[in-house]
């Protein structure tokens, strides 16, 4: 199934990336393969990790730091498709022009609104705009739903849309 190193680092969870719709996704290494092949770099359990989050992504470094603690579960395959999500948005951003930043794939904030909310409840969407800076709000919210929408193929078909190979 999944490489040691990466069912440890499946297994993160906080809150806010275990919600309870998180499903196991076996296409999930090969996610991270073709995350790699595009230039993104994966930590497993670097220092401070899982203190106040189960997964995160690094604009700077491409890096997606995995938090774990014992056996993957389903919300740990959803930190994955999160945060890879979060590597796809800053290929957009590049793409568009804004290197520094994250930028949600849909740039029609009505319809990815709506979208938001058929795959997110509304008391997750508010804990999300309680929890993140409202500069990142749209980003979140997005991933948050690519997560439980998506899954880890359609995430990697995505990816490799908006995202330039790495030499």
């Amino acid at each position: 199934m999944i490489k040691r190193p990466i069912c440890a680092a499946l297994a993160a969870s906080v809150a806010l990336s275990a919600p309870i719709y998180a499903k196991v996704d076996a296409g999930t290494p090969s996610l991270i393969r073709t995350a790699e092949e595009y230039g993104a770099t994966f930590r497993y359990n670097p220092p401070g990790c899982g203190r106040t989050y189960a997964g995160r992504y690094s604009l700077s470094t491409q890096t997606i730091d995995l938090c774990y603690r014992g056996a993957p579960g389903a919300d740990a395959y959803n930190t994955v498709r999160h945060e890879v999500w979060h590597f796809v948005q800053h290929c957009a951003a590049r793409r568009r022009g804004h290197s520094g930043y994250l930028t949600p794939l849909s740039r029609d904030t009505p319809k990815r609104n709506v979208w938001v909310a058929k795959y997110l409840s509304a008391s997750h969407i508010k804990r999300i705009r309680r929890v993140y800076k409202p500069a990142v709000h749209d980003v979140e919210l997005e991933a948050f739903a690519a997560a439980k929408h998506y899954s880890a193929s359609q995430i990697a078909g995505v990816l490799r849309q908006w995202c330039i190979k790495s030499n």
